[in-house]
């Protein structure tokens, strides 16, 4: 069936309003089955209102481009929603839906590989923004080739520039661009 699942985390979820119950059990003592009902049900709402909007989202995205939604295998849909799901941050959810609609759609040129989730899973809302930067800076560059090692990637982006436009501290930006060669995504 070639349609996107409503709900294919809703064992997740479950799940993991159980183990937060228990642990607020354990934070709380005896006030606990009180508060964790409350907050049992306020977390599972926000988890389930957070991973409909990415699913809604995506399907909005791919009307627009009048596609229909292609089977997407588990190991990318199910991180995909469940990260999304658990998104405080309206814009990461947005990248969430994107990359789900990528994911769905058979013709995208942005092929969905399984660990693209994982890499957005780690990054904050402003280093996704940066990494944004970054390719806007670089993606026109006369000097920007791709090969096959770190030595072929021949552009360099002023580090004072996304200092000043992001207003990150130098040591902010240090540990970001760690985390960025880490992941792969660039290099010193």
């Amino acid at each position: 069936m070639n349609m996107v699942p409503t709900d294919p985390t809703g064992k997740a979820i479950e799940e993991t309003a159980k183990i937060a119950e228990h642990f607020l059990g354990k934070l709380f003592g005896p006030a606990a089955n009180e508060i964790g009902i409350f907050l049992g049900r306020k977390f599972n709402s926000w988890l389930k209102n957070n991973g409909t909007e990415v699913l809604v989202e995506a399907k909005e995205r791919m009307e627009k481009k009048g596609v229909e939604p292609s089977e997407v295998p588990p190991k990318i849909l199910v991180p995909i929603i469940e990260s999304g799901s658990l998104e405080d941050e309206k814009d990461m959810r947005d990248r969430w839906s994107a990359m789900l609609a990528n994911a769905a759609d058979a013709n995208s040129e942005a092929k969905i590989r399984p660990g693209y989730p994982e890499i957005l899973k780690v990054l904050s809302s402003l280093e996704a923004k940066i990494l944004d930067f970054l390719y806007e800076e670089t993606a026109g560059s006369k000097d920007f080739s791709v090969g096959y090692g770190a030595e072929d990637f021949d552009f360099k982006v002023d580090a004072s520039k996304i200092l000043e436009k992001f207003q990150v501290s130098k040591r902010d930006f240090e540990i970001f661009f760690d985390d960025c060669v880490r992941l792969g995504l660039c290099h010193s």
